[in-house]
């Protein structure tokens, strides 16, 4: 006996995925006939909720269930997996709390009442809600209007009032009013309990030890699984298990992914050209079967539709995937962060994508190379949602579905670029120039070794000529120290941050310093602003690089024409008041010999842009726009590929970026 394919560990760190694993309807058909009366769970009923409750309890102790008494811990915060049975396993072979709470509570929703699982820091029960039910709920779906104090979004509001408030609607004896009936599910067990008598209990001692067990006990979480299933983004809804005589396939084809709207229209045109009608909903039977009509079609544009239907067959074996085993992962930030395409450079992500269904057919429709790119893509995708969220790909589902889409290869390959971009993003060399007075070249400049965010004490390098050539040969002379403690740390140094003065931003470009040839063709560098370590604070640029990272491009930065700088006193009240300059800066013209304006506007934004002279501004912006999710490292890729030609636009942008790293660094330096 084994559980469906979808079905995984619950991770105790993701209390909202005990949803998952109450299938109502499949829990009630493994216990519908019972050994005894009532013998059908059909025939149970209640003139109240209450009276509901006590009838489906008193069923299921019919049932006999063995108590596996294997410790638990729910509460600890280490990463950690809990193995959960499934219901046909339950009654089989019996279940801990976890398990008996779980399937106890799916019997109570298919009866159409609320059960709240209660998680304690080393045992789990049940609170079934007395005053609604899933009828109350189901218009506003899941929020139940009242329960603020106790439920938000499905899980416990307040962990230091969770606890009370539910003890003070709950009641303690059988024949008190409440709001709640609190469940000792192992009472439906046989076992020799710590606390109670042994062997199974009836339902009042149920009750009273189910009370007593959260007086005593740590609570740690509260989950409605009622609210989860409702959410209409289906991401909580129930595992597909396997009802008493059909296969686990059979159970999960009602679960199965379909076709989005994008993929659909377009599979619908192609289809089309062939002659063929739409066949319902595109599902992956479906497109299976599809693939050998239009192969034996033997039209000239089958080739093309075969490649399309592979395509988005892959997308519909990924969704089941990700929404099976890595739901935590899926939310609107990890979606756009994974999104882009490797190999390519930095692209707009069409306003249009939200949900993982939208992602995945813009992958399968717009994919560059043909079937490879649309492995490579597709690997690329699932392996930064994982990595993001910390969720191991070194399991049976991911394994399997790699094998069914081809990508065993493409996944091994993405999982050791991304593990190595990783170790080497723990590191990086921070240099400063703020020893430079006005526009003149430093005497030294100073670097920091940063490792997983911890700097080294600093190191001096003298400028003895105190020109340009010496600066740079210092910085030469940095990098090649920087280079061998990374080698040591065995990763490559690839970040080279360079703060440089308000004088020297316009005399001269970091990521072009030449000792040993062009940094940027070895290095990922960006600018940042030196005069931010003399500052007393940081927490107005703090919380407008909050501003800038929140924001889309247009919200994010607000730019400046020459006509509104030449007053510097009017211009630092509209920077400090001015509800347009909560976030970035960009001036829309060359400040050429305008140190003072540079100083100016960085004393108030924590991020600045220009553009070189000559540049055609409205270009840049265009481009910009396009990229903004991905600078600075856009601009680092930009200013990269002008070495060997042509430039594009945007590599006629300069960027001061003092985001929370180097803000937090200077928070450092200056003891703030």
């Amino acid at each position: 006996m084994s559980p469906p394919p979808a079905w995984e560990k619950w991770n105790k760190l993701e209390p909202h995925r005990l949803a998952r694993y109450i299938n109502p309807r499949a829990i009630a058909a493994w216990f519908a006939e019972a050994p005894a009366a009532p013998d059908r769970l059909s025939h149970v009923g209640g003139a109240d909720r209450f009276e509901l409750v006590a009838g489906l309890y008193r069923y299921m102790l019919a049932f006999d269930l063995r108590y596996d008494r294997t410790a638990i811990d729910f509460g600890d915060h280490r990463p950690g997996t809990q193995t959960v049975r499934t219901a046909e396993e339950v009654r089989a072979d019996g279940g801990s709390c976890l398990d008996l709470s779980l399937v106890f509570a799916g019997i109570c929703q298919h009866a159409g009442l609320r059960p709240i699982i209660v998680v304690l820091r080393d045992h789990m029960l049940v609170a079934v809600a007395l005053a609604t039910g899933v009828d109350d709920a189901a218009p506003r779906n899941g929020i139940v209007p009242g329960e603020e104090e106790l439920l938000r979004e499905g899980l416990q509001a307040d962990r230091l009032k969770g606890k009370p408030v539910l003890l003070d609607r709950a009641i303690r004896e059988t024949g008190q009013d409440g709001r709640y009936v609190l469940v000792e599910c192992t009472g439906l067990s046989r076992t020799d309990r710590a606390q109670g008598p042994p062997g199974p209990l009836d339902f009042p001692d149920a009750v009273r030890l189910g009370y007593d067990q959260l007086v005593r006990g740590q609570l740690h979480h509260l989950v409605d699984p009622v609210y989860f299933h409702l959410r209409p983004d289906k991401a909580m809804h129930p595992y597909p298990i396997g009802l008493p005589g059909e296969r686990a396939a059979d159970a999960a084809r009602a679960a199965e992914a379909v076709l989005g709207v994008h993929g659909t229209g377009r599979l619908t045109e192609m289809l089309k050209t062939l002659g063929l009608a739409r066949p319902g909903r595109f599902t992956a039977a479906k497109l299976q079967r599809l693939q050998g009509i239009v192969a034996a079609s033997g039209h000239e544009m089958a080739p093309r539709v075969a490649d399309a239907l592979a395509d988005l067959l892959d997308t519909l074996r990924t969704t089941e995937f990700l929404t099976g085993s890595m739901a935590s992962a899926l939310h609107s930030d990890a979606l756009r962060r994974a999104w882009r395409e490797p190999g390519q450079p930095p692209a707009a992500r069409p306003a249009d994508l939200h949900t993982l269904t939208e992602y995945l057919e813009h992958i399968a429709l717009h994919h560059h190379g043909e079937r490879l790119g649309m492995h490579r893509w597709l690997a690329s995708f699932v392996v930064r949602l994982a990595t993001e969220s910390e969720v191991s790909l070194d399991t049976a589902a991911a394994r399997r579905w790699a094998r069914d889409t081809g990508l065993v290869v493409d996944l091994n390959d993405m999982i050791r670029t991304v593990g190595e971009e990783r170790r080497n993003a723990r590191a990086r060399l921070l240099i400063s120039l703020h020893g430079a007075v006005a526009d003149d070249w430093p005497p030294q400049v100073v670097g920091w070794w940063l490792l997983d965010g911890q700097p080294s004490d600093p190191r001096y390098e003298p400028n003895p000529s105190n020109d340009r050539a010496g600066l740079e040969h210092a910085i030469g002379r940095l990098v090649e120290w920087a280079d061998e403690l990374a080698g040591d740390e065995g990763i490559d140094l690839k970040r080279v941050d360079i703060a440089v003065p308000t004088g020297l931003l316009m005399l001269w470009r970091p990521e072009e310093s030449d000792a040993t040839g062009r940094l940027i063709r070895l290095y990922d560098v960006t600018t940042r602003w030196s005069g931010r370590l003399s500052r007393n604070s940081t927490r107005l640029a703090r919380k407008r690089w909050r501003t800038i990272r929140a924001g889309t491009f247009d919200k994010s930065v607000a730019w400046l024409e020459k006509r509104s700088t030449t007053n510097l006193g009017k211009l630092t009240g509209e920077l400090r008041d001015g509800p347009q300059y909560q976030g970035g800066v960009g001036l829309a013209f060359h400040p050429r010999r305008q140190e003072p304006l540079l100083g100016t506007v960085l004393d108030h934004a924590p991020v600045l842009l220009w553009p070189d002279r000559g540049a055609v501004v409205d270009t840049i912006k265009a481009e910009l726009h396009e990229c903004w999710p991905d600078v600075p490292g856009a601009l680092v890729e930009a200013y990269r590929d002008r070495i060997p030609g042509p430039a594009r636009p945007l590599a006629g942008l300069r960027a001061v970026w003092d985001d929370e790293e180097w803000l937090r660094f200077c928070r450092r330096y200056a003891g703030e």
